[in-house]
């Protein structure tokens, strides 16, 4: 693991309940349990020991009705050392992190990413604010983020489908991370499907396949999306 994430706890702890938000919602669905579990083991393998606690967490929480921002000190006060540190120890730690997390975790080693901060605000249900800080980075022309990461952010915190469609849009011309790039290609396909424009989502399912993220969870989104067209939760079919 990447020396920023072993003495910034915070840190450490707002990627671990990220990742286990992107399990729960990019990979929706009870025919994607293994893919989701696989998805949170190779993050606790990386180094982010509480991926599973607030993935297991996130499913009480989902029953509720309160928002992620209140409930956020509830999740922290109901973690378990003892339990958690028996499960660190059980792990069989990878040589090496994605190289994404190290690059992110390297800058933010010196200074906090706006990025970091837009995906923590995102992942605490506040929109508005992921979507500030997201535009600070595509407005400033002296930059050194991740243009394609910022308007995949935009995208998945824009108010309505169009927003989020034209925002994708942009992050498939602009992204260079292969995952950035495959996921917008994914949700390009869902949002063509839900409306019924199913030649052009294939489209975007089979470049997601190309993008070159290798994940499981990506293979297995795109593959869905290729099999059957995209049906929001919930949607009779």
């Amino acid at each position: 693991m990447e020396q920023s994430y072993r003495y910034d706890f915070a840190l450490l702890v707002n990627e671990s309940l990220i990742r286990a938000i992107e399990a729960r919602t990019l990979l929706a669905g009870k025919s994607n349990s293994d893919a989701r579990s696989e998805y949170v083991d190779r993050y606790m393998r990386q180094g982010f020991i509480l991926t599973r606690y607030f993935y297991d967490a996130l499913i009480d929480f989902e029953k509720e009705s309160t928002g992620l921002k209140d409930a956020y000190g509830t999740l922290l006060y109901n973690i378990s050392l003892e339990q958690e540190t028996k499960r660190a120890r059980s792990i069989k730690f990878a040589s090496e992190a994605a190289p994404e997390v190290v690059v992110r975790a390297s800058l933010a080693h010196n200074e906090r990413l706006l990025l970091d901060e837009a995906e923590a605000q995102l992942a605490l249900g506040d929109k508005a604010g992921a979507q500030k800080l997201a535009l600070q980075v595509v407005n400033d022309p002296k930059s050194n983020e991740d243009q394609g990461r910022a308007l995949f952010i935009l995208a998945r915190s824009a108010p309505d489908i169009r927003s989020a469609q034209t925002y994708f849009e942009r992050a498939v011309q602009g992204a260079h991370d292969p995952r950035t790039l495959a996921w917008s290609h994914i949700y390009l396909g869902r949002i063509l499907d839900i409306q019924e424009a199913r030649e052009e989502a294939l489209t975007h399912y089979r470049a997601a396949l190309q993008a070159g993220d290798p994940t499981p969870d990506t293979k297995t989104a795109a593959e869905k999306g290729l099999a059957a067209p995209y049906q929001l939760p919930g949607r009779p079919k």
